[in-house]
């Protein structure tokens, strides 16, 4: 079950406004036939039905190259590598069979996971500079997210997959870069993440590991089953981020009397910005 969680919240991020397709009955299947992504990164999308022997053409070799993994075991996989802004059309051909499929891709201003509410709360004496420091944000930024950049691997012993991560501002100019690791472990509910409660159903929730030169923290991920509708922007689940600061501050500010610090990260999915 926790493997389904994982992969339902990677889907969410890596997808983003994919969509799928039941449009007819041919024999080879690409699992999404529309996605957007951002420059330099890296897409997987599931092969179907297919022989296991393809030819691969991407109508501009500018905006991305692509090729057609086969495992021994395990699904066949299209990998895409982005390169610049722009759009091309990715053909996957059976050479068995001659049938094809295609995906429409989108390479521009892409985040993974959209930042649209940053909420913090502190419980302390004297909590200004707790409460500005986590005001700041870094390196969430609300109008940007987060980008995955590419996959880096996958842990021993089930530790979940890491993936090379980019921030991004507003404007899409870069804040920090660093790694996610998506664990295979649930995520616990602290009670500092009370003052946000979640009232609808959980369809996830993973412990993330964040690392970049500023450090590394953890995070609660939380999909909640309920609308979210920030900045015009309906969805029918989003997802929640959860970061835990009491014992980070209490060690830095001794004399505040902390009882409480925390951060949450609500984004509905991924998208484009700044367009």
């Amino acid at each position: 079950m926790k493997r389904q969680f994982a992969y339902l919240a990677l889907c969410l991020l890596l997808t983003g406004a994919c969509q799928k397709t039941n449009e007819d009955n041919r024999q080879i299947r690409l699992d999404v036939t529309e996605t957007t992504a951002a420059p330099e990164s890296s897409l997987s999308i599931g092969i179907s039905y297919g022989s296991g022997e393809y030819r691969v053409q991407v109508s501009d070799p500018a905006v991305a190259e692509a090729s057609a993994v086969v495992p021994g075991v395990g699904p066949h996989i299209l990998r895409i590598e982005t390169k610049a802004e722009g759009d091309a059309v990715i053909t996957v051909t059976d050479t068995k069979s001659g049938l094809f499929a295609r995906c429409a891709l989108k390479v521009g201003k892409f985040v993974s996971l959209y930042i649209d509410e940053i909420v913090t709360h502190v419980d302390a004496d004297t909590p200004e500079a707790i409460e500005a420091e986590l005001a700041a944000a870094a390196p969430w930024a609300e109008g940007g997210g987060m980008v995955l950049a590419g996959t880096v691997g996958l842990l021993p012993d089930d530790g979940g997959t890491r993936y090379n991560v980019r921030f991004v501002d507003a404007d899409y100019r870069e804040v920090a870069d660093g790694t996610l690791t998506m664990t295979q472990e649930s995520a616990e509910w602290s009670p500092a993440f009370d003052f946000l409660p979640i009232d609808e159903p959980v369809q996830a929730m993973n412990r993330w590991v964040f690392e970049t030169d500023g450090g590394e923290w953890e995070a609660g991920m939380f999909v909640v089953a309920a609308p979210y509708t920030r900045r015009d922007v309906p969805v029918f689940v989003h997802i929640r981020l959860y970061e835990d600061w009491t014992a980070y501050y209490k060690a830095k500010y001794p004399e505040a009397g902390v009882r409480s610090a925390a951060r949450a990260i609500v984004s509905s999915g991924g998208r484009t910005v700044n367009e």
